[in-house]
């Protein structure tokens, strides 16, 4: 709806009205001349919605209430969380109709550009959500031919990253195999045809412009100025007449988005956004969902500048906390109180050098463990020594009690196993010596 200050009647008397016995008209959002948007609950659910309403003497026209089903029509089709979808629709007692949709909370994308530009990954951020609606809807047979910002509403998430929902799909175009209710006028003339302009001037593509047939590419270009003049912050396309614009449209393509923003801007987004703005659309991306794509892909390389996707960064100096976008990959800071982890990135070369060292831990591992089974086996003489002394304090063991020690460094038992005739060669040697009562078996042992 575009009001005049003129024509455009005002709506307060209808505050506070149910309509149907179901909505509560609590608050005016729009106004123009064909009718106005409220802000309503409904009364058994207790939910907001947005309801809007034809006035008497529109709605007698044949092709406003034919278009107006339509709209009706097609956003109870889609399905889309940046579509806000039709809920009810239905005649007003006085004459006219109203349509019920989900509420977009936020601010529309002009308003948000009244403020000036916005960062770019931001831009591109809303410009990918409105990507992914128009996949939706060209996938059922709907082309939109109306988008612009005024169409868009971008409200917030709870992490502070945007959620854009897309508006007025009132003049959209229906495929002949549209997976939606056709909805003819009562003259029986079609709604749309070669040689009808329809749409917004500067927004619509040159073929849209000129009454050429039209495809889901018509709404790429549209896409394409948006995310132009979101970054940039200036109207691409200008002049007095729809004639002048359409004319500076097919003289030469559009200024390139690094030469006119004032950001750094990657390369990789530029291309992106002049194969949005080709004239000729074989030249621009086959699908919505291609661009939305490569919208998302420029942000993922990107994660240094996601702070930059919050609305309070885009409004204000401040720096919040980076708000991440859908299915993206939240970054990680290295802690540097500790050493990172060793990685194995599969690279044939690191999978050799990894096996050598695990195979030469394991052979030294053995290596250790044969050497000291030798260096602790006891030699065969060793052993029958020991039998035969450990067997003779058994027999004289019936009083006094014993104790099993080693005494290497004991001078006096040094000199006892002398007399004894022991051995410096060979190995280990046992002995029982009998001192205060107290009978012990000493392991002496030769080096």
């Amino acid at each position: 709806m575009e009001p005049t200050p003129d024509e455009a009647p005002s709506h307060a008397s209808w505050l506070g009205r149910v309509i149907d016995d179901r909505y509560r008209l609590d608050r005016v959002l729009g106004e123009g001349g064909m009718g106005a948007v409220f802000v309503a609950e409904h009364l058994r659910l207790r939910k907001e919605v947005a309801f809007k309403i034809i006035r008497p003497e529109i709605a007698g026209d044949a092709k406003i209430a034919a278009r107006f089903a339509r709209e009706a029509m097609a956003t109870a089709q889609i399905e889309s969380p940046h579509i806000a979808s039709a809920i009810d629709y239905g005649p007003l007692p006085e004459g006219g109709t109203f349509l019920v949709t989900q509420l977009a909370r936020g601010r529309s994308l002009a308003a948000i550009l009244n403020d000036g530009p916005l960062p770019w990954p931001r831009a591109v951020e809303i410009a990918a959500q409105i990507a992914d609606a128009l996949s939706t809807a060209h996938a059922i047979g709907i082309i939109h031919r109306d988008l612009k910002p005024d169409n868009v509403i971008v409200g917030e998430r709870d992490d502070g990253a945007p959620l854009a929902m897309v508006l007025d799909f009132g003049i959209a175009s229906l495929s002949h195999d549209a997976a939606v209710p056709s909805a003819p006028s009562s003259s029986g003339e079609p709604l749309t045809g070669y040689g009808l302009v329809l749409g917004t001037p500067g927004y619509m593509a040159p073929e849209q412009a000129v009454g050429d047939k039209i495809d889901p590419r018509t709404d790429l270009y549209a896409l394409g100025v948006i995310l132009w003049e979101s970054i940039t912050g200036v109207v691409l396309w200008s002049g007095d007449t729809l004639t002048e614009m359409v004319s500076r449209q097919m003289r030469a393509p559009a200024p390139s988005l690094r030469e006119v923003s004032e950001a750094d801007v990657p390369a990789e987004l530029a291309e992106v956004v002049a194969s949005l703005l080709a004239r000729a659309p074989g030249d621009r991306p086959e699908s919505a969902g291609v661009v939305r794509n490569e919208l998302r892909g420029l942000i993922t390389a990107s994660p240094t500048d996601l702070a930059a996707l919050s609305l309070n960064a885009a409004t204000s100096g401040g720096m919040p906390a980076a708000a991440m976008p859908a299915g993206a990959a939240q970054p990680t800071i290295p802690d540097r109180g500790r050493a990172a982890p060793l990685t194995l990135r599969g690279e044939p070369r690191d999978r050799k050098v990894l096996g050598l060292l695990v195979a030469c831990f394991v052979l030294g591992g053995a290596l250790l463990l044969v050497a000291g089974s030798w260096l602790l086996a006891d030699d065969p003489t060793d052993a029958e020594a020991t039998r035969s002394a450990t067997q003779e304090p058994a027999k004289k063991s019936k009083a006094g009690s014993m104790s099993v020690h080693d005494e290497d460094d004991d001078r006096d038992d040094d000199r006892d196993d002398e007399d004894k005739g022991g051995s410096a060669e060979g190995g280990d040697e046992f002995e029982v010596v009998e001192r205060n009562g107290v009978r012990r078996l000493i392991r002496r042992i030769r080096r």
